[in-house]
């Protein structure tokens, strides 16, 4: 077996797309050029009347007689002439309300029929109007890089010369504001891919990546203020791969968290995923004594995080959940949704967050010839029981002060150490709150007291499981829950649990992988014709060392 690892990543400015506003001296009717923002389209092998613009081989499309819908990018209205330059050049301006910064700009034409600009320049413009940089450019390709560092520019002016082939459209199709960079071979020294997911939904963990690789011109040395670190901004977006015999597989997207210069021309970066993104961010949490679903709560949690990329298993996202969140962050409020609803939440060799159920039958067989090593199984402990606790509130008959403080004039956010509600304020004026927090407009620096009714917590056993024999000397060992605020079917989460607790065999070792990930349902062969068959709790990728991995198995005993 033949294997190799590569790493994709793009030192991009994260919000010149969402904030620059273009605007082009001509275009086509048809055309929305917001569209070259949008890189997650392509567009298709249309079929033109330009000037050597079509084979006749079956594969270009007909443009449909309404083709508002489709994606078409910037289009000018005039043709290039026989030498494939325009009369009068095409301008593309952008502008923007902060400073952006990037090392370069890549755009991308018309990559399904190669058809792209061979002559443009490119001018970087300060706050105050005045041209930072102006380079030109003769790509040669329809996804060029006009590489050009730049820092603190507020608008971009395109001057588009020529095209590649006479009597032909400017086709732009993206502007991207910095560089996709790829590492591979030699340059990747090492990498390896931690994934973590607990099935009963218990815990949300995050995955992680490590990876070091060679930069023999060092520019990205940490303590260089002119290298590529520079352009490095919170949470840029890593994916990597696997080959495996000629076949590319998809190991998963990740944010970088630190990057590390060890040496001029030797980096090291620490990445997270999603997951592990939105445990930064606080979510403000909320009541719902009649219910929710889980599609709706999980959408709220999600666009506050300002996340976009997710899934939900369709019966999963039907469920009604009832009770109340705390402030938290996204990644607490999410588990707490999953777990309530017998859900996994996770990233593994994926771009989004999928929330599904968990696997509990056996997708993938390692035998005894893909274990790399001996394995080292061992039985847990006995849990003889499962109890689940429900939380109920009562609104409070008393009003009380849930805030009192001195405050500077302007807004302000207080929150409340128990959930509140029929809010009223001194001192300020309340704008908009939750039964967590309150927003405040204080006109008049001063003392602001905020009164309320408060919910009172009342817990209850609300499900439980317990063994109908013990071993003998076994001794009771309940597990119980206590923390979910949220509930669907506490009896239905008891049995669950409890079942999975029944699976009491842990088999750890390297395997070489196939198909498996994390959270997988997997049989590992062992000797004398028993096997563990059950789920994949964690493990360690090593993607340079031959697509090997240590792996956690908790399941039962069978036989092969």
């Amino acid at each position: 077996m033949q294997t190799s690892a590569r790493v994709e990543y793009g030192l991009f400015d994260q919000t010149a797309a969402t904030e620059g506003v273009l605007a082009a001296s001509e275009q086509q009717s048809f055309v929305e050029i917001y569209e070259l923002h949008d890189y997650d389209q392509k567009i298709r092998k249309w079929m033109t009347l330009e000037g050597d613009g079509c084979l006749l081989d079956g594969t270009f499309e007909l443009l449909p007689d309404d083709i508002s819908g489709q994606f078409m990018g910037l289009w000018s209205q005039a043709l290039s002439n026989a030498d494939g330059v325009f009369d009068m050049p095409v301008v593309l301006g952008v502008t923007f309300g902060n400073p952006h910064t990037s090392a370069g700009i890549t755009l991308i034409f018309s990559e399904a029929t190669e058809d792209y600009c061979t002559d443009l320049t490119i001018e970087w413009i300060g706050q105050d109007g005045a041209m930072l940089s102006s380079k030109s450019f003769t790509p040669d390709s329809a996804k060029f890089f006009c590489e050009n560092q730049v820092e603190d520019y507020y608008g971009l002016n395109f001057i588009f010369r020529s095209t590649n082939r006479p009597y032909h459209f400017l086709k732009l199709t993206g502007v991207m504001y910095g560089v996709l960079l790829d590492i591979s071979g030699e340059r990747l020294i090492s990498c390896s891919i931690t994934e973590d997911v607990d099935p009963t939904g218990a815990e949300l963990p995050v995955n992680t990546m490590t990876f070091k690789f060679h930069s023999a011109d060092g520019v990205f040395n940490l303590l260089d203020p002119a290298g590529a670190y520079v352009l490095f901004q919170q949470r840029q977006q890593i994916t990597a791969y696997e080959n495996v015999d000629g076949n590319e597989m998809l190991m998963g997207s990740f944010y970088l968290d630190e990057p590390e210069s060890e040496s001029k021309n030797t980096t090291s970066m620490s990445c997270i995923d999603l997951i592990g993104v939105i445990d930064d961010t606080d979510y403000m949490g909320g009541y719902w004594p009649d219910g929710i679903t889980v599609e709706e709560l999980i959408a709220d949690i999600m666009q506050s995080a300002g996340v976009d990329d997710y899934t939900i298993d369709g019966d999963i996202a039907a469920r009604i959940v009832k009770g109340y969140l705390a402030i938290c962050t996204h990644r607490e409020a999410l588990q707490q949704v999953a777990f309530a609803v017998g859900a996994v939440a996770d990233c593994s060799r994926s771009k989004k967050i999928e929330v599904s159920k968990p696997k509990t039958a056996s997708d993938s067989y390692v035998s005894i010839g893909r274990k790399i090593d001996d394995h080292t199984p061992k039985q847990l402990s006995l849990v003889t029981g499962v109890e689940v606790y429900v939380h109920t509130y009562r609104l409070s008959s008393d009003t009380t002060e849930v805030f009192n403080g001195t405050l500077s004039t302007g807004t302000a956010t207080v929150t409340f150490s128990q959930p509140t509600e029929n809010l009223s304020c001194s001192g300020a004026t309340i704008i908009d709150s939750g039964v967590n927090y309150a927003i405040l407009q204080v006109a008049t620096a001063g003392t602001v007291t905020v009164s309320g009714k408060s919910y009172e917590d009342q817990t209850m056993l609300g499900g439980s499981v317990y063994a109908s024999n013990l071993p003998a000397n076994a001794k009771n060992n309940i597990a119980k829950v206590t923390e979910c605020t949220l509930a669907w079917d506490a009896q239905a989460t008891a049995q669950r649990l409890y079942d999975y607790y029944q699976m009491r065999y842990e088999d750890t070792g390297k395997i070489l992988l196939s198909n498996e990930k994390a959270g997988g349902f997997v049989t590992i062969q062992n000797q004398n014709n028993k096997s563990i068959a059950g789920n994949i709790e964690s493990m360690e990728i090593d993607l340079t060392g031959g697509f090997i991995a240590k792996v956690v198995t908790r399941g039962a005993a069978v036989s092969v």
